[in-house]
């Protein structure tokens, strides 16, 4: 497997046999409960044009941009991703355990049911650049892991390429265009400017300025000096909440089971538990959460059930 460089391996290798063995755990419950994966087929991608990969994509998927100007947030465009993506025979799960520093994502090229993997600690724009990205490896038919996504300077092609793609199919030229137009946004770009189009494309901030970077809209020394920026922000608010561990937001003890667990094991779950094959003390163990949240997991799962 491709970037297995980090120093220590160990939480990283329990990672990636979580994966498959989540996968082997999808490939049973499936057959128990009588529903089918969805038919993975490697589609026929050529040539190295980010703008061609990410039309193809988007049309494969039926990625709507239109539905992402809309998503209430970007937690639930992750989510729609997450759900198109694995409706077509990809299976998309996220790994524990591992700094989002050290890895983001991890692709995992199978010919029946290829894996992605996703930092479980990244946000949730973070988590749909990762899926794109990582989408792009299993394409290629690469197994590889990836902890440089936003890294102007990296000097592995094919990451460029995977980065470049899904910054062009997150926030395509031609709509930005359109954006920075009708709503007339000109540099110099503020912080609060490119907040607002994260916000519009249920993206990160960092996504912005690479595309602002990749489209000349702003020069490399802009786009360090942003990216400075946004680090000493984020350093800002760990320390903030160190400090005063009493405001920390409560965990979502559902919703983060619901966003690290693959949508077709949730699904076949819901279904499982529908149809009285499995009880809710059967998901509270393979989830390793309380049985008193089961009820809302299960209400949480029928909203994005295919």
């Amino acid at each position: 497997i491709n970037g297995n460089d980090i120093d220590d391996e160990s939480a990283l290798g329990i990672a990636m046999i979580d994966l498959l063995l989540e996968r082997d755990f999808l490939e049973e419950i499936t057959r128990e409960v009588g529903t089918s994966l969805g038919s993975y087929s490697p589609p026929q991608l050529s040539g190295n044009d980010p703008y061609y990969w990410a039309n193809k994509i988007r049309s494969i998927f039926g990625l709507d941009l239109s539905f992402q100007y809309k998503c209430p947030s970007a937690r639930q465009f992750y989510l729609y991703l997450r759900s198109r993506i694995e409706s077509l025979g990809i299976f998309i799960h996220c790994f524990t355990d591992v700094p989002v520093e050290i890895v983001r994502g991890i692709a995992i090229y199978d010919e029946k049911i290829p894996i992605i993997g996703i930092n479980a600690d990244d946000r949730p724009p973070g988590k749909s650049f990762s899926i794109i990205h990582e989408l792009v490896h299993i394409f290629k038919r690469e197994s590889t892991i990836c902890n440089e996504m936003f890294n102007s300077l990296s000097s592995i092609q094919e990451e460029i390429f995977c980065n470049a793609v899904a910054g062009e199919l997150l926030v395509p030229g031609k709509a930005l265009n359109i954006i920075l137009e009708n709503e007339h946004i000109v540099p110099p770009f503020s912080i609060e400017q490119i907040g607002t189009l994260a916000k519009r494309f249920s993206v990160s901030r960092e996504v912005i300025i690479r595309r602002l970077l990749d489209t000349s809209r702003i020069d490399s020394i802009e786009y360090d000096t942003f990216l400075d920026e946004f680090k000493v922000e984020l350093e800002q608010q760990r320390i903030e909440q160190k400090d005063t561990p009493g405001k920390r937001i409560p965990q979502n003890i559902v919703r983060s089971t619901f966003d690290r667990t693959s949508q077709a094991i949730c699904n076949a779950l819901y279904k499982g538990y529908t149809e009285e094959i499995y009880s809710k003390k059967d998901i509270s163990r393979h989830l390793g959460i309380d049985q008193k949240h089961i009820g809302k997991f299960l209400v949480e799962v029928s909203k994005w059930n295919n």
